[in-house]
């Protein structure tokens, strides 16, 4: 196998370790620095960032904004590429500050995986450490924020079957993986607008997923707003 030994769109790293080579993102494009961001993409993150935090403040409400990293800037001893850049990196050079950008976090996780092996998105290990820190850049009480983690920790149990990601379906064979799972004592209801959201149609515009929660930890309403 050479190390850019690509199938279906994926990149295929040491142990079986999956990333995404193509898509509409271009990771691979910002992992080797063939693209860069524009100076006036950048402006416009900087004015984004700026009227969203002044919205806020004007109704008294905590606000924080996180660029989800690329895996292969998490999970880096599998990738296969000299890896000089990312999105990320490029705004934050360019001066938009104040957006969280949970790599290093991630990379000092020791219990569990932050990734899936075989998908793009977090593993629960990596949900756990996001939701701390966006619950500390929304002033939440540290004290209060460590005992929310170490309870959802202590709610992780074996999946009852194998997980197999966003990238492990593009591949002949499929590929899966054991994971775990976050198995909570009280009910968790959930409730959609009705846009189709499976593999074969996937929608990411206009969805709307609300969650309510039998045992909060927090009294009040968290509003994300997010894209894929």
């Amino acid at each position: 196998m050479s190390a850019w030994h690509t199938e279906s769109e994926v990149l295929i790293g040491a142990d079986q370790e999956l990333y995404l080579a193509g898509g509409n993102h271009g990771v691979l494009r910002f992992a080797t620095g063939e693209v860069v961001i524009r100076d006036d993409s950048i402006a416009n993150m900087q004015a984004n960032l700026q009227g969203r935090r002044e919205a806020a403040a004007r109704g008294g409400f905590a606000f924080a904004h996180m660029i989800a990293p690329e895996k292969y800037r998490v999970v880096t001893d599998a990738f296969p590429l000299a890896s000089t850049g990312s999105l990320a990196r490029q705004y934050a050079d360019g001066g938009c500050v104040g957006v969280i950008d949970p790599v290093a976090e991630m990379r000092a996780e020791t219990e569990g995986r932050t990734y899936y092996r075989t998908d793009t998105h977090w593993a629960p290990h990596g949900k756990i450490i996001a939701a701390r820190l966006v619950a500390l850049a929304g002033e939440r009480d540290p004290a209060d924020v460590a005992a929310a983690e170490q309870a959802m920790r202590n709610c992780l149990a074996p999946a009852p079957q194998a997980f197999c990601g966003d990238l492990g379906r593009k591949l002949d064979p499929k590929q899966d993986e054991p994971t775990v799972i976050i198995r909570v004592p009280h009910a968790i209801r959930t409730f959609e607008n009705g846009l189709p959201h499976d593999y074969q149609r996937p929608v990411n515009d206009g969805r709307l997923v609300l969650t309510e929660s039998d045992a909060p930890t927090a009294r009040g309403t968290l509003l994300i707003f997010g894209d894929s």
